[in-house]
């Protein structure tokens, strides 16, 4: 089993924040919640930290409070921010953008001017992995070779599909047409690759990625 990666680097990870209304008196706790992805991928194990590190140095002087949540990724981030379901979420670049400027998959819902960008994380790193049998070049055009094979590209409603959807598309490979889609998580996906239920998954995050070392600890080379 071989893994393909490119980095995107217009896919930096972000904190976005709501706008968060009044603030309360400095007396009162203030809790909030932190929408993060799957849980066998690198934003929500990244949220459970940061929400550690809040409680740590922020709750005793502050008042201030984050619990991470796990969640299908960027797509339902942006719906869970806009409806004040979660006040803070990690969102691939590319899905701030969208949500900004009302653009791509979220472009119904119109520019989401609330939004606010925190901080960047990391570097998104794209991690394409497939069997070791239709691993011929470990290049591109292993992934198009892959046509009629079932593909886990991520949840739907998620930054994973989406951000997929776009780097695949404009590498002239229609995910609807050419592979048989499996929407699950990153967890669930390894389960899938090492099951030989799918022919590779795609599980872009920071590295290392908790979904690609287990697959590759079960599977091998």
């Amino acid at each position: 089993m071989k893994p393909t990666k490119f980095k995107q680097l217009a896919l930096a990870a972000v904190v976005t924040l709501a706008t968060l209304g009044a603030p309360a008196q400095a007396a009162e706790s203030r809790d909030y919640l932190l929408a993060t992805a799957s849980t066998g991928g690198t934003y929500y194990p990244v949220g459970v930290a940061l929400a550690t590190l809040v409680k740590v140095k922020l709750l005793p002087t502050q008042k201030i409070g984050v619990s991470a949540i796990n969640s299908a990724g960027s797509g339902e981030n942006i719906k869970l921010l806009r409806d004040n379901e979660a006040q803070f979420a990690i969102l691939q670049g590319l899905y701030g953008y969208y949500a900004w400027n009302g653009k791509g998959p979220l472009a119904e819902d119109g520019p989401q001017k609330a939004l606010r960008s925190v901080t960047m994380l990391w570097q998104n790193v794209e991690q394409f992995t497939v069997s070791t049998e239709y691993a011929k070049t470990g290049t591109v055009a292993d992934l198009a070779g892959l046509k009629g094979k079932g593909m886990a590209l991520g949840k739907k409603n998620s930054g994973t599909l989406g951000s997929n959807t776009t780097l695949l598309n404009n590498l002239g490979i229609d995910v609807d047409k050419d592979y048989e889609l499996v929407y699950v998580g990153y967890g669930p996906s390894a389960d899938a690759l090492q099951n030989g239920q799918i022919a590779g998954m795609s599980t872009p995050a920071g590295v290392p990625t908790g979904a690609v070392t287990r697959a590759f600890a079960s599977l091998g080379d």
